[in-house]
């Protein structure tokens, strides 16, 4: 048994994947990527800051002199010594740069050829600039494009529609689940890489419109149909204030198929190893409305996960970073969603200004490089003189574990100051109108005056939303009194002290809306449940757990899919508690997805503690239930035991033990363990009719 969920140590590192995302890699095994990404890890500490560049030809592509414009700025950009690295669309509005051989695709320069544009890219290299190559894999015409539309040519089957109901769609998209889409695309990334281009990186740009839910095209439906069984005719239904269900379904198995493409694009890099590879997407993603976020295919989140990806470009508007689509709330927030990950989070800046440095000194966002976006009409002068003005140094916005000694912690809570040394000279604490950040490095410096080593630091995941809550705390005193000023500080951020083990950490006190929600939900009143949970969620407090609660809501009334959206936003935020991963496993397995609901039943399993034999006993039974499923009973039946041997009073195990025993012929051993299950629970009338048939009582 050891072996068997020791193995979930590698399944720990696949369950990082998001919940929603597929595992076609997992199933063929990763290629072997020889360099590591670029280092960045989303910048919680100090480091260097650089700029970058974007720049998007097809937007420059009016008339003669255009391209040669664009060109000419980026040149003088670069000339800045600051400016380390030029984002480059090679694929946009549905037209390459240059000419592609046998692609469909037009160009916007038919005489331009892949040697020359390596030639130009190796001149852009050459004083230490890191060039990427970007593909707008989606986006094949923008509303209000003035180049001449791809699906006029050989694409012209390819046009997507919005599903029936919806508004129309601003632009147009290819059919989105469809190879006929992704082969040409595939091909583009094969060529772009390719050594002779030369280039550092490829960035990959995958969005939807926000307003438009696409995927109404006869073949998309008929596939959608074929696959699922579902009708195609409810998914209309929603959009008109029908039930969202057939909606959320519909969505799940668009994304599904969405991220098995956007692994083969991975696979198509497999022999360019050293080709450090990115995305972009929205910074405000989960501050979006859901109705958004189910029409756009901008999940950076699930995308980062998937692929050795090294940077991300944040689109969003920096100089709002107080309210819920500002790029400040949503780096702090999402930059710790890939755990372990060197990927670096660069915001993209549509014009220099002073609030954005100001932001940037007051460590808002986790990055190491801030890039600026040259549309036609910008200055190039003015962001070659924005990018060398830049700080030198990032300050980072770092937040360390939270840990105090044991009788230091319970002083700071009750306010016992019997053992606190006096500090002469030390500063007084003054925390009107100071952040939470701020008023802990003012706790900090008093605990440090008073000759103290340890920290009285937030946990992270809490400072992350207190900062999109921007909790200020109003307290004032004078004297050395840090540990009555800690105190204060705790109740004003509604925060409390918890034991982990040896530590101590600061964390958030539940909210009053989470606790009836989870009230509602006991008494099976889902939609006062669902009431609460939205409203913390809405407020941005306690998401963890009103994420979690929303999850198990939408999975007691039956909706797997609405269950494992709130599940994945839940994970993504933090949340590794084995009863939260066994659920998510569950939706999986209701769903027909065995291999994803098998990671994390056996993730479940590895974060369970010994004594927690409920969680323990189950997830083994859900396991042995997808093993049985298939028929493999000899698997099933090693499961099941386990899951007895686990908890010996959990009926239901036993229960199965005695069905796979029958169904191996071993009548006596199933007749043993149906008569254990009986024992546990007497009239278990599936225990009954098991006994029945192996005694040969009952139908055979």
């Amino acid at each position: 048994m050891g072996d068997r969920v020791g193995a979930a140590k590698m399944v720990g590192r696949i369950g990082r994947a998001s919940l929603l995302a597929s595992l076609a890699l997992l199933a063929l095994g990763q290629p072997g990527w020889a360099t590591a990404p670029e280092p960045g890890a989303w910048i919680y500490d100090e480091c260097p800051l650089t700029g970058g560049v974007l720049v998007d030809p097809a937007r420059w592509a009016q008339g003669d002199e255009g391209l040669a414009d664009m060109v000419r700025g980026i040149d003088q950009i670069i000339e800045a010594d600051r400016c380390q690295s030029l984002y480059i669309y090679l694929f946009s509005d549905g037209h390459t740069l240059c000419a592609v051989p046998d692609s469909p695709f037009p160009s916007l320069d038919p005489e331009g050829d892949l040697a020359a544009l390596g030639e130009w890219i190796e001149a852009r290299r050459a004083p230490g600039v890191e060039v990427y190559g970007v593909l707008d894999l989606l986006g094949w015409h923008r509303a209000g494009a003035t180049l001449p539309s791809p699906f006029e040519g050989e694409l012209a089957a390819l046009g997507e529609e919005p599903i029936p109901g919806a508004p129309p769609a601003e632009g147009e998209y290819p059919l989105i689940v469809d190879d006929r889409t992704w082969a040409p695309l595939r091909d583009l990334v094969t060529v772009f890489a390719s050594e002779e281009v030369g280039l550092d990186g490829l960035m990959f740009q995958l969005e939807l419109p926000t307003t438009t839910m696409l995927g109404g095209s006869s073949d998309t439906l008929s596939l959608y149909q074929q696959q699922t069984g579902q009708p195609i005719e409810a998914i209309a239904a929603p959009i008109a204030g029908g039930d969202e269900g057939a909606v959320n379904r519909f969505v799940a198995w668009r994304d599904q198929r969405i991220q098995e493409h956007v692994n083969s694009l991975f696979w198509a890099l497999a022999e360019r190893p050293d080709l450090k590879l990115g995305l972009t997407g929205h910074a405000g993603y989960w501050s979006m409305p859901s109705g958004a976020r189910m029409n756009s295919a901008a999940a950076w989140p699930r995308w980062l996960r998937s692929g050795p990806l090294s940077t991300v470009l944040f689109f969003g508007r920096w100089e709002e970073a107080d309210g819920d689509d500002g790029i400040g709330y949503s780096l702090t927030r999402d930059g710790m969603l890939k755990e372990g990950t060197a990927a670096s989070g660069r915001p993209v800046l549509d014009a220099p200004s002073e609030q954005t440095l100001a932001l940037v000194e007051a460590g808002m966002a986790p990055t190491d490089q801030l890039v600026a976006n040259f549309v036609p009409g910008a200055s190039a002068l003015e962001w070659q003189t924005w990018i060398r003005s830049l700080p030198e140094v990032w300050p980072g916005c770092s937040v360390p574990p939270t840990v105090l000694p044991e009788a230091m912690m319970l002083q700071a809570v009750h306010g016992e100051t019997d053992a606190e040394a006096e500090a002469p000279g030390a500063p007084d604490l003054d925390l009107a109108g100071a952040t939470a950040e701020e008023a802990f490095a003012e706790v900090n410096k008093r605990l440090e005056a008073m000759g103290l080593e340890s920290r009285a630091v937030l946990d992270p995941m809490f400072l992350s939303e207190l900062t999109f809550r921007s909790v200020t705390v109003e307290v004032s005193t004078d004297g050395p009194n840090a540990f009555v000023q800690f105190g204060e500080v705790l109740r004003a951020i509604r925060g409390r002290v918890v034991r982990s083990g040896p530590e101590l950490h600061v964390v958030q006190l539940p909210d009053p809306a989470r606790l009836m929600g989870d009230r509602h939900q006991q008494l099976g009143q889902w939609e006062a449940a669902i009431e609460q949970y939205e409203d913390c969620i809405a407020r941005g407090v306690d998401l963890m757990a009103a994420y979690r609660g929303l999850g198990d809501t939408k999975r007691k009334e039956s909706d797997p899919h609405a269950a494992l959206e709130a599940y994945d936003i839940a994970y993504t935020i933090g949340l590794r508690d084995p009863e939260f991963l066994m659920e998510a496993g569950n939706c999986f397995r209701d769903i027909g997805q065995d291999q994803q609901a098998e990671t994390f039943l056996l993730q479940a399993l590895e974060e369970c503690p010994p004594e927690n034999i409920w969680v323990g006993s189950w997830a083994r039974v859900a396991i042995g239930r997808i093993y049985e499923a298939k028929a493999d009973l000899a698997e099933a039946l090693i499961w099941f035991e386990e899951a007895a041997a686990t908890w010996e009073g959990n009926e239901w195990a036993h229960y199965w033990v005695a069905v796979v025993k029958l169904g191996l012929g071993d009548r006596e051993g199933a007749a043993a363990s149906a008569r254990r299950a009986l024992e546990i629970h007497p009239g278990l009338t599936e225990a009954e009719s098991i006994l029945g048939r192996a005694v040969g009582d009952g139908p055979q």
